[in-house]
């Protein structure tokens, strides 16, 4: 759906139809005048000045800027979180059911637990203090990677314009 569409839906948010946007000119080339491609045929609504079309439009370019880069910050951090771990010299792969499948298994043992290293062939040995210190360190891994996240949705949620909002990076 067109971001005009979606600013006159903002301006009206009962309106439905009797009105169409053409973002080109019938033979395919730009509009002069991006007013021009607006038909109003609704006789509910008077149709909009295109200065609170505009107005509106800049207000959905945000939102769905900030939509967008919430969604990357929250893959980042998943990607980050959920990337493998070096450990004691060890890479340990880290996805989800794997750091699941770990503290279960870590909550069930009183000793040692056999557990596989990230290139899913070798098999180590983790002394119980071992396994414990691993599991300090994928929780404090993951604390940051959320309090980084948090963190960067406020600036997110604070951002006041979509140039804003792009120039958000995730670097932990």
């Amino acid at each position: 759906m067109s971001n005009i569409i979606k600013a006159i839906q903002e301006i009206y948010p009962d309106i439905e139809g009797g009105f169409v946007y053409w973002e080109t000119k019938q033979d395919g080339t730009p509009l002069d005048n991006p007013e021009d491609g607006l038909i109003w045929e609704n006789i509910e609504y008077s149709k909009p000045l295109w200065s609170n079309v505009e107005a509106k439009l800049n207000e959905v370019d945000l939102q769905e800027a900030k939509d967008a880069k919430t969604t990357e910050i929250e893959q980042a951090r998943k990607d980050y979180q959920y990337s493998n771990i070096t450990f004691e010299g060890n890479d340990y792969l880290a996805t989800f059911t794997a750091q699941t499948k770990f503290y279960n298994l870590l909550s069930l043992s009183t000793g040692d637990i056999d557990w596989r290293l990230a290139d899913c062939v070798t098999w180590i040995t983790l002394t119980q203090t071992q396994a414990i210190a691993l599991k300090d360190v994928i929780i404090a891994r993951e604390s940051a990677a959320y309090q980084h996240e948090s963190t960067k949705i406020i600036d997110i949620n604070n951002a006041i314009d979509v140039e804003a909002v792009n120039a958000i990076d995730w670097t932990l």
